[in-house]
């Protein structure tokens, strides 16, 4: 049996919607401008709508010599990040386990 739909359950939506467009929209700009000319960019402080088609960006990206660097320096912080992670999470989870410990 299908309930039927309220006021309320058209504003949660759009509500939702409104939040989901919000959440998109810096991505949706991240991607646009990487694909636009700069000159292009620098005109508009959100640039929604792409008046052109550049890949200078990228060639200049794949070009530079740090690129190697960057992708280290992801690695190696991630590593270590998840390394903290687990000992931190795993002396939490070990001090929770223990049914007579002060504080629990």
């Amino acid at each position: 049996m299908k309930q039927r739909s309220t006021v309320a359950d058209y504003f949660i939506h759009a509500f939702l919607m409104l939040l989901a467009v919000i959440s998109i929209s810096p991505f949706y700009n991240v991607i646009i401008t990487s694909f636009a000319d700069p000159a292009a960019v620098n005109e508009q402080s959100f640039y929604l709508i792409p008046t052109s088609f550049d890949l200078s960006s990228y060639e200049m990206l794949l070009k530079g010599s740090y690129i190697g660097y960057s992708v280290m320096n992801s690695l190696i912080v991630t590593f270590v990040g998840t390394l903290v992670n687990m000992l931190v999470t795993t002396c939490g989870a070990y001090a929770l386990s223990k049914k007579g410990m002060p504080g629990r």
